[in-house]
């Protein structure tokens, strides 16, 4: 299934390039790993977007976040008109 914006993804592959990033970066990575998420955009290097909010605001504070991947790193479980 092609992943389009809308789309259900669940993050299931680990990036390599994680634990380059800052502490507060890779706990939000830690947080969604193996979750289901929602493609909200494909930016033009064609990263996904995904809403992160519901896992990751209530626990550092933060307002609507999101996450970037790029589409090796997840799983396409729904279309855009699938609730997820």
């Amino acid at each position: 299934m092609k992943i389009e914006v809308g789309s259900w993804v669940r993050f299931s592959r680990w990036p390599t390039w994680v634990p380059t990033m800052n502490d507060e970066f890779q706990i939000v990575f830690r947080m969604c790993f193996g979750n289901v998420y929602r493609a909200l955009e494909i930016t033009q290097e064609g990263h996904l977007v995904l809403d992160v909010h519901e896992d990751v605001d209530h626990a550092l504070g933060g307002v609507w976040n999101d996450i970037r991947l790029e589409p090796e790193y997840v799983d396409v479980v729904g279309g855009p008109e699938s609730s997820g």
